[in-house]
């Protein structure tokens, strides 16, 4: 049974101060909680959901995507490009546990995953190349060559 702190209500103050001063103190307990809680009867359960980190970067001829994505194999990730929109998806398959293995605690995430992004330029799709080295995918997406023409105008 949790012990939950009383706290008195001012007359003085509204009631609409008085609901942003609870959900205040609740999203500070949420952020402060440890996210390393002890599981229940060797039960895992995911703490994080996964979401590769991107790299964005573009020069005069091409577009290069980063994304970190540790654990996860080739054969289990999807990418593809829908005019100018970026998506990466996939699944990180989870570790297989031993007989006898108790589960004291579960901090990697894994499952399905999504990502999609605006992209900076028109990209051409038939010359793309990925690959993937130590975690990381790297897509490298040639721009049209409308795209690559494209003038900057100063203003007068």
């Amino acid at each position: 049974m949790a012990i939950i702190p009383w706290r008195q209500r001012s007359r003085s103050v509204s009631p609409v101060s008085s609901l942003q001063s609870e959900m205040n103190r609740m999203f500070e307990d949420f952020l402060t909680q440890p996210f390393g809680l002890p599981l229940v009867q060797g039960q895992a359960s995911t703490v994080a959901t996964l979401v590769p980190a991107l790299d964005v970067k573009e020069d005069d001829e091409k577009v290069v995507v980063c994304a970190e994505l540790p654990g996860v194999q080739r054969e289990d990730i999807q990418i593809s490009v829908d005019r100018d929109i970026l998506e990466i998806r996939g699944h990180k398959q989870e570790e297989q546990k031993q007989d006898g293995e108790n589960v004291f605690m579960v901090e990697r995430s894994y499952g399905s995953f999504s990502r999609r992004i605006p992209l900076p330029s028109e990209v051409d799709t038939e010359r793309a190349e990925a690959h993937m080295e130590g975690g990381v995918l790297t897509l490298t997406l040639p721009k049209t060559e409308a795209s690559q023409h494209r003038k900057t105008i100063e203003i007068q």
